[in-house]
């Protein structure tokens, strides 16, 4: 059976760079504050339920107090994204990590309400030799997991559509390639969506006050 690697994708938490739908609702600073509870939640849960190697891809780099942090803590290794679209920087990602370990996949930092068991849904899939997406219910994905990582799954979306998943989908069909579905999750891009992460999260309602 395979072991497949974990790569989470963040973002420096730097005010006025991130979250920045949120920061119309609450400012830039406590928009910040929430995207390193987000990274740090999102590290915490597969750090618990991803039994494989695990690793933290930074953007732009890994050189944040809050990365370093959470990698000695949690034993995970740190790289950095490489230039590009978020498609480059997942394949490029995937490449590398499966060129490591057996295979891996790409997580983001926006479904800290994720549970465990859509996790080890995903861990299960790859280890058996599938390649696995999760939807998101804004038409992205908050998860992608390949066996055998295909640039051309990754060219041609408008990232940051409402298309992207389905896009996703029909490109890698074309190819040949198809994907196990993992439950759909919602983003968290904006207030109402805070709010609803909240109850799964506890964290993150002492920025509702």
């Amino acid at each position: 059976m395979l072991n497949p690697a974990l790569v989470i994708f963040a973002k420096q938490p730097i005010a006025g760079e991130v979250k920045t739908r949120l920061a119309k609702h609450c400012g830039e600073q406590v928009a910040a504050d929430i995207a390193s509870l987000l990274v740090t939640e999102t590290v915490k849960l597969c750090a618990r339920f991803w039994p494989g190697p695990r690793s933290l891809y930074c953007w732009p780099d890994p050189d944040h107090d809050l990365f370093r942090h959470l990698a000695g803590k949690y034993d995970m290794e740190l790289a950095s994204q490489c230039p590009g679209t978020l498609g480059d920087k997942m394949f490029d990602a995937l490449l590398t990590e499966s060129k490591r370990h057996d295979c891996a996949a790409v997580i983001g930092t926006d479904v800290p309400h994720c549970s465990g068991n859509i996790l080890n849904r995903g861990y299960e899939l790859l280890s058996h030799g599938k390649s696995v997406i999760g939807p998101a219910s804004d038409g992205g994905y908050y998860f992608i997991g390949m066996q055998h990582p295909d640039k051309r799954v990754f060219e041609g979306p408008n990232w940051g559509s409402e298309n992207v998943f389905d896009e996703t989908i029909i490109r890698a069909r074309d190819i040949g390639l198809s994907f196990d579905k993992l439950d759909a999750l919602q983003d968290i891009d904006n207030w109402q969506n805070l709010v609803d992460a909240s109850q799964k999260v506890p964290g993150l309602k002492k920025f509702l006050a």
